[in-house]
């Protein structure tokens, strides 16, 4: 039984610190939140000031720059379609001339060559 009131007085000893213990936790919790927030609010007042206004002029130069260099690359392309419209139509020109049926090889041209041929065969025979 002796043992058995020991280990209850210890318990109780135990559980006396243990309260103590988390009431200092606790006071010394909710003291360095306060700290917290009293340096915080001190610090305040130190910061930089912040600028929508600058912000948004910032963003609003940056996206004109960016839209410029888009049109300049559109109206680049478009220049580019153009040169190469003119260049398959001096293609397309030079093969009506110089094509088959065209201005410089008509379709006579190809049937008196090979009547030629043929008479030029019949003459060395």
């Amino acid at each position: 039984m002796e043992l058995l009131g020991k280990l209850q007085m210890y318990n109780a000893k135990q559980r006396e610190l243990l309260d103590v213990l988390s009431s200092y936790w606790r006071k010394d919790a909710t003291g360095s939140k306060g700290k917290q927030q009293e340096r915080g609010s001190d610090t305040d007042h130190e910061q930089l000031p912040f600028s929508f206004q600058s912000l948004r002029e910032d963003f609003i130069n940056a996206l004109t720059k960016e839209a410029r260099m888009i049109v300049e690359e559109i109206a680049k392309l478009g220049e580019e379609r153009c040169r190469l419209q003119q260049e398959l139509g001096h293609l397309m020109m030079m093969t009506a001339k110089y094509g088959p049926g065209g201005e410089f090889e008509p379709d006579w041209f190809v049937l008196k060559l090979q009547c030629c041929n043929h008479v030029d065969k019949l003459n060395h025979s």
